[in-house]
C-alpha cells in the first residue's frame, strides 16, 4: 500500500470519487475522520474541507508510519475499527474505506461509526461487490467478504443510519474480474489481481476509465454494476 497509495491508479481513482462525494460537504464544524486510513492516501482530502481537525486511524502502526507528515496538522491514532478513543459525536464525517470488509463484525464497527457522529454527520463507506467473484485476491487481502449492495446497504441500517445513497463503481474492472476469477484464464495468473495491472500502460488505461466512469457518475446518481460498492448515509 505505501509503495502505491500516492501514485497508484487504484488509489488516484478512490481518491477522486471521494473528492467527488464530498465536493458540497460542509465539515467546517467538528472533525473529519478517516477510520482505516492506511498510509494515509485520502487524509487530504479530508484536510481540503476545511475541518477543524483531520483524524486517522488505523490498527497497522507500519501503515501508520507511512501516513505521518502527510497532511500536516493531521492526528493519527492506533485503534480498531470497532473501538476509536474519541468521545462520542465529535465527528462531522466519517469516512471507512474499503474496510468493513476486513472485520469480523462489520455491524460492530458501523455502530461505532454511529457512536463517533453527531447528529446530522456523515458516513462514507466503500467496500468490494460480489459474493460470488471471491477469489485468491480476497484471501491475500485478509477478506472476510465481499458483500451484495443490499447486504452493505442492510449493515448500515442495523447500525442505525439513514442510508442517502448508494451506488457501485469501477463497472470497467467487472469484466476482468470474471475472466481472471471465473474462467480458465486464471490459470494465467498468480498471486493477486494487483499484479495484472502493474504495468505502466494497463495503469494509464484504467485511470483513464476511471475518470470516464467519475463523468459518468455526476450525472446520473447511481451505477447498477461495479467491482466496488460505495454508501453514503447519515447519522439522525
Amino acid at each position: 500500500m505505501a509503495d502505491h497509495v500516492d501514485d497508484g491508479w487504484w488509489y488516484e481513482a478512490r481518491r477522486a470519487f471521494l473528492a467527488d462525494e464530498l465536493a458540497d460537504v460542509d465539515v467546517s464544524e467538528g472533525i473529519a475522520l478517516d477510520v482505516g486510513c492506511g498510509a494515509g492516501g485520502s487524509l487530504a482530502v479530508l484536510s481540503a474541507l476545511g475541518a477543524k481537525l483531520t483524524v486517522g486511524t488505523d490498527l497497522v502502526p507500519e501503515a501508520l508510519a507511512h501516513a505521518v507528515g502527510k497532511v500536516p496538522g493531521a492526528e493519527l491514532l492506533a485503534s480498531r475499527a470497532e473501538d476509536v478513543p474519541l468521545r462520542s459525536g465529535t465527528a462531522g464525517l466519517l469516512v471507512s474505506l474499503d474496510v468493513l470488509e476486513h472485520l469480523d463484525d462489520d455491524v460492530a464497527a458501523l455502530r461505532e461509526y454511529h457512536r463517533l457522529l453527531r447528529p446530522g454527520g456523515l458516513l462514507i463507506v466503500t467496500g468490494p461487490a460480489y459474493p460470488g467473484l471471491w477469489a485468491e485476491h480476497d484471501e491475500w487481502a485478509g477478506h472476510r467478504r465481499r458483500y451484495t449492495r443490499q447486504g452493505m446497504v442492510s449493515a448500515v441500517k442495523t447500525a442505525g443510519f439513514e442510508v442517502e445513497r448508494e451506488t457501485n463503481y469501477f463497472s470497467f474492472l467487472v469484466p476482468p474480474a470474471i475472466l481472471m476469477r471465473r474462467t480458465p484464464l486464471r490459470r494465467l495468473f498468480s498471486g493477486s489481481d494487483d499484479d495484472a495491472s502493474a504495468s505502466p500502460l494497463v495503469s494509464r488505461v484504467l485511470g483513464t476509465a476511471a475518470r470516464l466512469e467519475r463523468a459518468v457518475l455526476r450525472r446520473r446518481p447511481e451505477l447498477s454494476v461495479g467491482l466496488s460498492l460505495l454508501v453514503v448515509a447519515r447519522r439522525p
